[in-house]
């Protein structure tokens, strides 16, 4: 099967079938020879629930692809302050903001938001947080 090939009716239900089979986009990706990004956007726009990274792998707080980025950040406050935690302080280097700071995930999984794996940090933390992840060129200068 190739993705230009096909209709978007058919597309529609091969992704559907694919997806009932917890395969990930990037698999469905590589059955259908297309790219992952593809199939995600593709799976958003017709509401084709595949599970995430993290619930393959047996997360049970992981969420299904196509809830909005606002729940997702509902659900992330809403665990922190759960928790007693303050969105406005960094829980590193205890800066303080009078707007809600960004929410770190500690094991990278974005679907995973238990709170012992979020955490809040100052835009400079967070920063420091990602930075060994940026590529460099052979003199350590970031690309």
């Amino acid at each position: 099967m190739v993705w230009y090939d096909m209709d978007r009716p058919e597309r529609i239900r091969i992704v559907t079938e694919l997806a009932s089979k917890n395969l990930s986009s990037k698999e469905i990706a590589e059955e259908l020879r297309t790219n992952a990004k593809r199939i995600q956007n593709f799976m958003l726009v017709w509401k084709i629930k595949g599970r995430s990274r993290g619930a393959q792998e047996g997360n049970t707080n992981a969420q299904f692809h196509g809830e909005s980025t606002n729940k997702n950040r509902r659900l992330m406050r809403d665990a922190i302050i759960k928790d007693g935690r303050s969105l406005t302080v960094c829980e590193r280097c205890n800066w303080v903001e009078r707007q809600n700071l960004p929410i770190h995930h500690k094991d990278r999984d974005h679907f995973n938001n238990d709170s012992t794996n979020l955490e809040v940090l100052c835009h400079e933390c967070h920063a420091k947080e990602h930075q060994h992840e940026r590529p460099r060129n052979d003199l350590g200068q970031f690309l």
